[in-house]
């Protein structure tokens, strides 16, 4: 996971714990590397059994996708040799250097990375113990989020960087369209966004800091062999998949980190994955007295079925714009959560796929699709960049305030509809070949337009209720 330099991405505090850990034999070494060999050849076996289907999308993530969710754009396949292989590496390395690894990666059925448990774990049980030695931290003191940037890329550029394996396994540091977020979005699709100002702006504002800096830097830059594009690659690596570290010396706040490996896991809302700062798990082949990331699960996790993780509550446009991937269909059934959508499957499991909401009756029981939180009553463009933990909450109130909201959702739905079958005819952008971008863009605009039409629909049917009828507010306001 990662995030962007003002949205908190982390379910649990960040603190630094110091205490012994033991050593743990070699055998420990090689059965972790031999089940995320066996993982990956069978993830190969399954790309080469299915090369020339078109790439899965939504929900999956690694390599060839934004932060541990996401897609891959371009002509390049979702799945390779290369990948395969640099994942393969950037295990070897992690396990050579003391991580203990309860998944490995793998591969969903619709082609999308995951991280899948490679033995069972018990509620409460260890997922990683990563040591701090290979999680890369960013300066507490930064001045701009672009100087993140390029602090990242400046790092990347080193051939001999320590980090190597691990920045080799992260497709979007060499080129950003290999991952949606903000700085990468298509200005080809800027008018996908009519009717969605908030995230316009929020992308303008991110596109024009970067280019100011270049403007400032750039000359600087190329001198060191670091290109306009590759800053760009590197933002959105940090954007999508910055966690937030251990507080270093004096200051109040906590670092930013890539932690290797844990930010391979795709994001589920309510997923009960966390992570602390604490003494390197019992076992792990670490210094004595070091600190690792340690992450555990709230729930029991069965061998071979998907890890998750958690960036806090994602709404749809937070999900596909900030992170690059589609929040799944809630699974039939599925109990209403307060803000709308649905709980993820038991188990531990990630979003898979997405296909879009699917709403229940309007009005009646089932899952109401999530809104975009751009829709939500009181949305400020701050909710953009920070965390939510819960969904926004459905607006109840007085029968004039629920027609007044309906009257608003009526109209950004009504703009909707006038607008979509001219959205519909756009072409892909030579940036986005193979068309993922614009498919993942116009079926959140579907998305959100059959959010609001249900929220609509919730609403009359609330109003009737309480038979309030569309009065309006006593003395003749609305």
């Amino acid at each position: 996971m990662a995030h962007s330099a003002a949205a908190a991405a982390a379910a649990a505090a960040a603190r630094r714990s110091p205490a012994a850990s033991g050593r743990s034999l070699a055998n420990h070494r090689r059965k972790r590397a031999a089940a995320a060999v066996l993982l990956l050849l069978c993830a190969l076996g399954a790309a080469a059994a299915s090369s020339g289907a078109a790439g899965g999308s939504g929900g999956g993530g690694g390599r060839g996708s934004s932060g541990g969710s996401g897609f891959t754009t371009g002509s390049q396949p979702q799945r390779s040799a290369a990948d395969v292989a640099a994942d393969a590496a950037l295990w070897r390395w992690l396990e050579e250097g003391g991580a203990v690894l309860k998944f490995a990666p793998g591969y969903s059925a619709g082609g999308v990375r995951g991280g899948y448990a490679t033995e069972g774990i018990p509620k409460g049980g260890l997922v990683a113990s990563i040591p701090m030695r290979l999680v890369f931290r960013f300066p507490s003191d930064w001045k701009s989020f672009v100087s993140l940037g390029e602090h990242l890329a400046s790092e990347a550029a080193r051939a001999d960087s320590p980090y190597r394996p691990y920045f080799d396994s992260l497709p979007s540091l060499a080129d950003c369209r290999r991952a949606l977020s903000w700085e990468s979005f298509p200005p080809e699709y800027m008018h996908l966004l009519g009717g969605a100002a908030p995230l316009a702006e929020r992308v303008l504002t991110m596109q024009a800091a970067t280019l100011r800096y270049w403007s400032r830097h750039g000359l600087r830059l190329m001198e060191a062999g670091i290109g306009l594009e590759r800053l760009r690659g590197a933002l959105v690596t940090i954007t999508t998949r910055w966690y937030q570290g251990p507080h270093e010396g004096r200051s109040e706040r906590p670092a930013m980190a890539l932690i290797p490996a844990y930010d391979m896991l795709n994001h589920r809302n309510g997923c009960p994955v966390h992570y602390d700062f604490e003494p390197c798990a019992h076992g792990a082949p670490a210094a004595a007295g070091e600190t690792c990331c340690v992450v555990r699960t709230g729930e029991a996790i069965p061998s071979g079925a998907e890890v998750c993780n958690s960036y806090n509550h994602l709404s749809p446009d937070l999900a596909l714009f900030h992170y690059g991937f589609e929040l799944p269909s809630p699974p039939p059934g599925a109990a209403a959560q307060p803000g709308g959508g649905a709980a993820g499957p038991p188990g531990g499991g990630a979003a898979g796929p997405a296909g879009g909401g699917a709403a229940g009756p309007p009005g009646g029981g089932g899952a109401l699709p999530p809104l975009s939180i751009i829709d939500a009553r009181g949305f400020e463009p701050a909710d953009l960049r920070r965390a939510h933990h819960d969904a926004p909450a459905r607006f109840e109130g007085a029968p004039w305030a629920m027609a007044h909201e309906r009257a608003r959702l009526t109209e950004t739905l009504r703009l909707l509809r006038a607008t979509q079958p001219a959205a519909e005819r756009t072409r892909p952008a030579p940036g986005d070949a193979r068309g993922e971008v614009l498919r993942m863009v116009l079926a959140w605009r579907r998305g959100r337009a059959e959010a609001i039409e249900a929220e609509v629909a919730r609403l009359g049917a609330a109003i009737a209720a309480a038979g309030g009828g569309a009065r309006g507010k006593p003395g003749g306001e609305l």
